[in-house]
């Protein structure tokens, strides 16, 4: 029998174990272990890094052709320096994505063009690459789907198919005014979603203007545009985002959002 040289051996064992990330990388790997370059401790780091970067990038190709992401933006991309007053370990800290168990929601808030919508993306993409089911939509486009959903006599089963969704990402609330049957809507897609799953929003207004618009009045006096979606959060002083357990609804508690350039914004007592 043929003896086997190292590198045959080892690349049997990864194919094997069904690893091809890994195996691709591994003929570079040895090259720096016999070298010198590399530790073997460092070898198997490289090894493993591979094939996990396989692995995301496999399960991120998958998600962009069901989540109706933009695009692909990461957390490495985002320009602190032009958000120096964004706490730098707390965005890292979401991007473990350690919460997503507790099923929290998570709130961006802050004026136009101040990375809202980049930071959400980002979590949706690290959920993707970690296997989780993710989507994607603009307020507008949520309410479009569910509206759409209902005149075919779907409604029930897209809200489901959204509900066991581990993270749906609402872009952009507050941007356009919302009739009042799309609010409803998006109340109950909210509403189905409490305490299952989490949910990331982003928003250009405090939570007290959510919905108003002046010029178009619903019912009673309620704004039309109005989404009294029930979205739980606690208080985080000082903070940039709004990190929210299922605990009840929104109650008018202080939360900082987003902010740079010394502004800030923030909803206060309704």
């Amino acid at each position: 029998m043929k003896h086997r040289s190292r590198r045959e051996r080892i690349a049997a064992q990864l194919a094997d174990l069904k690893m091809p990330g890994a195996l691709e990388a591994l003929d570079e790997i040895l090259s720096g272990v016999d070298g010198g370059a590399l530790t073997a401790g460092e070898a198997i780091e490289r090894i493993l890094a591979a094939q996990i970067a396989l692995c995301k990038g496999r399960c991120l190709a998958t998600a962009m052709c069901s989540s109706r992401l933009p695009g692909v933006k990461t957390l490495a991309e985002f320009d602190f320096s032009f958000q120096p007053s964004l706490r730098r370990e707390q965005i890292d800290s979401l991007h473990e994505l350690g919460f997503l168990e507790r099923r929290v929601n998570v709130v961006f808030l802050g004026p136009p063009g101040e990375g809202q919508t980049h930071l959400a993306i980002s979590l949706a993409v690290a959920a993707a690459e970690s296997g989780r089911r993710i989507y994607f939509g603009t307020l507008a486009d949520l309410i479009d789907s569910l509206e759409e959903a209902r005149a075919a006599g779907r409604l029930k089963q897209w809200l489901k198919t959204l509900t066991h969704l581990a993270l749906l990402v609402a872009d952009e609330i507050g941007y356009l005014s919302v009739a009042a049957n799309g609010a409803k809507l998006f109340f109950q897609l909210i509403n189905s979603r409490y305490a299952r799953a989490w949910t990331v929003l982003t928003s250009n207004k405090g939570f007290e203007d959510w919905g108003r618009h002046p010029a178009r009045r619903g019912h009673g006096g309620r704004p039309a545009g109005s989404t009294p979606a029930p979205l739980p959060h606690r208080q985080h002083p000082g903070q940039q985002l709004t990190d929210a357990p299922p605990q009840g609804p929104i109650q008018g508690h202080s939360s900082d959002g987003l902010k740079g350039s010394g502004r800030r914004t923030s909803a206060d007592e309704a």
